[in-house]
């Protein structure tokens, strides 16, 4: 893993995967980026993007992440933090620990990991992600 703290982050088909790409609010933008780009290419690498907002007010790309969520190979997951939309049936709250890990894939498949948004829950996630897959193979 590594932050984009005064630099950036790509992907490339070739870089492989799986991909775990974490955002919290507006941190999504940059890992849309990504996920463009795997649609584009049409990788087969396993991606997962987890998108973690306040409310379903504030989600970002819904229509744009519900066709990428078609594809074989991508898994896209809403993670609300105070309110669910209506029928919601997950549940609601920050990610914690044990949360992320059922959303993560297995420490053994070695996925290369990004995180991007606000301060604290990029050092929360990019903490529980390194704890979890401490062999994890660097971007």
């Amino acid at each position: 893993m590594r932050g984009p703290i005064g630099g950036h982050f790509t992907w490339e088909k070739t870089d492989g995967g799986p991909l775990l790409l974490l955002g919290g609010g507006s941190g999504v933008v940059p890992l849309m980026a990504i996920a463009r780009q795997h649609a584009a290419t049409s990788s087969s690498a396993p991606l997962r993007l987890v998108h973690s907002v306040r409310t379903p007010e504030a989600l970002l790309y819904a229509d744009e992440l519900a066709t990428l969520a078609k594809a074989p190979a991508v898994e896209v997951t809403h993670v609300f933090t105070r309110t669910a939309p209506d029928g919601w049936s997950g549940p609601v709250g920050r990610l914690d620990d044990a949360r992320l890990r059922d959303l993560a894939f297995p420490p053994d498949q070695q996925p290369t990991s990004y995180v991007c948004g606000p301060t604290g829950f990029v050092e929360a996630a990019a903490q529980i992600v390194m704890m979890s897959h401490r062999n994890q193979r660097l971007p």
